[in-house]
């Protein structure tokens, strides 16, 4: 019998895939998604409200929310949820408390009611965010307010200018520039580089008469000739990215001005500190330059020996090198190999396809698993399956690596194999050959499904399809139901015959499968819609979005839709301005947080906070990523209110003309200005080490508690 094997079943893997990519998108929102009845129980919920009720989504469903919470923060639920199921219309962004056990969190909750198809109001789908963290930064910021306020009205504002003496700054670039000059001349990192170094540091130095330097690296010391230790010092650690490798050292042999670096400037500690960052980086590089050796040393060692056929080429297909298993192999020495193109040795039919593969890799593409069939020198044929890897030079595809296996062996083994497959009589779905009347041959599964024999007319089920195959003289697939089960019936015409093939296939379970995941496919679709935040997965390998709950223009559906172009309106991925996120899942294969800039409709910026989550396929590679978007734009206006406030605090309290202590709830001083350290003669460190009873004299200890206690509805608020 002809194509036995014509029928490929669609797999309910597929189905099932869907089903639990939608699972994971649920889990890994970030905020509580569930959905209830009109009883006001759970019928289902993600992850994130499992997890806040201490229970697993199974142990949720058919809980009350009066079996959850206080009744009367119960009953406050339930009567927005009413409100929802009553009116059919959505309720959003309700700002909810709730009390936990570790205490009060904020939520901004929206319900939509769920409608099936018969527009009955099943119950209500709700998507809870936690907003905790933006009530604090709001309550902080009025806090601050009220702090500077009252400063305000106590204190006198005073700007100190500090102007940089230009010369200095001129100094410091001025050594940076020669010791990265000195560095990229030397080809090595030795003591003579070292040296110099040591004492050009010394010549940037404010007060370079009474500078002394020195260089430790690995126990190993380099300094100028004045070197002397003194209690006056400036010093940076020397990292080669992950250890401590050194330390550079400057020392004052006198006594200067005194600054928070001692008698050292702020731009004097970032010089020292620069110059250790160049210094380790360039230690790190040599150390990669060897590494970069030895690996060389590696490839060149598994290239000889192993027993796959390596070979490289230039983009013109001209033989660069090959191993020692494909000089063998093609019974060539290496020498004439390299006179050779690739082509040479082509033994297969398909030139153009070939060409057209090889112009893909050339274009920077990868091919992988590509069957070529060849020939050796004698003009014996053999057949492998390589990988194409085009490699780069100064930016540009130069070569191409070539790593490919002997497969003919496998390729008669399996042609073996398909000579024995199993005669149609034993197949356990039915199959029948057929002219355009009469069944010529049917086997038992089909006999007892059609309920004909051979020699009988064709099935009244079958004859109108089989008519059209003959009519057509092409194939036809279909499905039939027959005795409450569904069948995939395939109709093929046999070539030079005035007969046709038809394989049958039971695919009931299969169907069954489809329906139920499809209700499931359309209730975590509404779930996702009815997100207000932007929300899309992306294709890993082309960065289309394939599933989203924001419109978008220009494309007919979502797989003809880029993320970069819908969502920042450029024309190629986020990899200079903005981190892209899919870029980083990719390459770590692990959650990522970043933030970007988008512009609304008026042009204005708003801040998003993307989330981006890794969806693996089944050989652990990143194939789609869960992308969802949170708009930080008011959060970043009260951070940036706050640091403003903070500044504007410290800035009056450093400079006030009036010592000021802060002092917390337990009678400890959290803060002092320099004008307080002057008053009293201590130093910030050590008044912040003392306490009320400490600071004040014996007779003036309980006026001082007493004032304390009456002011104490402000201090006690007022945090570190």
């Amino acid at each position: 019998m002809e194509k036995m094997s014509k029928i490929k079943p669609r797999s309910m893997e597929d189905y099932k895939k869907v089903s639990e990519e939608m699972e994971i998108i649920l889990d890994n929102i970030p905020g509580l998604v569930f959905f209830k009845d009109t009883n006001n129980n759970f019928i289902r919920g993600n992850k994130g409200i499992a997890d806040a009720y201490n229970l697993s989504k199974e142990e949720l469903k058919g809980k009350s929310l009066f079996e959850l919470h206080s009744k009367e923060q119960a009953q406050a639920y339930w009567d927005d949820d009413l409100e929802v199921i009553r009116n059919a219309k959505p309720k959003l962004n309700i700002e909810e408390r709730w009390e936990t056990k570790e205490g009060v969190r904020w939520l901004n909750t929206n319900k939509i009611p769920y409608i099936d198809d018969n527009g009955k109001i099943k119950g209500i789908i709700g998507f809870s965010a936690d907003i905790t963290e933006r009530k604090l930064a709001e309550e902080k910021l009025e806090e601050s307010k009220a702090k500077l306020k009252i400063l305000n009205d106590e204190l006198e504002i005073k700007v100190e200018e500090r102007t940089h003496d230009l010369g200095e700054r001129v100094k410091e670039l001025t050594c940076l520039f020669d010791i990265s000059k000195l560095i990229d001349e030397s080809n090595t990192i030795d003591e003579n580089l070292l040296q110099k170094i040591v004492n050009r540091i010394s010549l940037s130095m404010q007060y370079t008469n009474i500078t002394c330097t020195r260089i430790i690296i690995k126990g190993q010391e380099y300094k100028t000739n004045n070197f002397k230790s003194s209690s006056w010092k400036l010093s940076a650690d020397i990292n080669d990215g992950q250890n401590k490798i050194g330390l550079i050292e400057i020392f004052y042999l006198k006594e200067n001005r005194i600054s928070y670096y001692g008698p050292f400037l702020q731009e004097e500690k970032n010089l020292i500190d620069t110059i250790a960052e160049i210094l380790g980086r360039s230690i790190k590089r040599k150390q990669m330059e060897q590494k970069l050796k030895e690996s060389e040393e590696k490839y060149h060692l598994i290239f000889d020996k192993s027993p796959d056929y390596i070979y490289l080429t230039d983009i013109e297909g001209n033989l660069i090198d090959a191993n020692q298993a494909l000089i063998e192999r093609v019974g060539i020495n290496l020498e004439e190999l390299r006179k050779k193109n690739f082509f040479d040795f082509y033994a297969g039919k398909n030139v153009e396809d070939l060409m057209n593969k090889f112009s893909r890799i050339i274009n920077g593409e990868e091919i992988k698993n590509l069957e070529v069939k060849a020939k050796n020198i004698h003009g014996e044929e053999f057949l492998y399956e390589v990988n194409a890897v085009p490699l780069k030079k100064n930016g540009n595809i130069t070569q191409i690596l070539n790593i490919a296996r002997d497969i003919t062996e496998h390729r008669v083994a399996e042609e073996k194999v398909l000579d024995l497959a199993r005669f149609p009589a034993e197949d356990p779905n039915p199959i029948l050959r057929v002219s355009n009347e009469f069944v010529i041959y049917l086997n038992k599964i089909a006999q007892n499904l059609f309920n004909v024999k051979v020699g009988d007319r064709l099935p009244f089920v079958l004859r109108n399809n089989v008519n059209r195959v003959f009519s057509t003289n092409t194939d036809f697939e279909f499905e039939i139901k027959i005795n409450s089960k569904f069948y995939s019936l395939f109709i093929t015409p046999v070539k030079g015959t005035n007969y046709a093939n038809i394989y049958g296939m039971d695919i009931t379970n299969r169907k069954k499968a489809e329906n139920e995941i499809k209700e499931q496919y359309e209730f975590l679709s509404n779930v996702i819609k009815s997100l207000t935040h932007p929300f899309c997965v992306i294709n890993a390998n082309d960065y289309s979005i394939e599933l989203t709950n924001f419109d978008i223009d220009d494309a007919s559906d979502t797989k003809n839709a880029k993320c970069f172009v819908h969502i920042h309106n450029r024309d190629n991925p986020c990899t200079d301005t903005y981190p892209c996120p899919l870029e980083i899942v990719k390459q770590t294969k692990k959650s990522v947080i970043v933030e970007h800039i988008h512009y609304d409709e008026d042009k204005q910026p708003r801040y998003y906070e993307v989330h981006g989550f890794p969806i693996f396929d089944e050989k652990g590679n990143v194939s789609k990523m869960i992308e969802y978007n949170l708009d930080i734009t008011e959060r970043k206006k009260v951070e940036a209110s706050l640091r403003e406030s903070e500044e504007s605090f410290r800035t009056l309290a450093k400079n006030a003309n009036d010592g000021i202590l802060i002092i917390n709830r337990k009678e400890e001083f959290v803060y002092a200005n320099r004008r307080m350290s002057e008053i009293t003669g201590y130093s910030v460190d050590n008044l912040l080490a003392l306490t009320i009873k400490g600071l004040s004299h014996p007779d003036e200890f309980k006026k001082v508690k007493d004032n304390f206690k009456r002011r104490k509805l402000f201090l006690g608020n007022m945090k570190q």
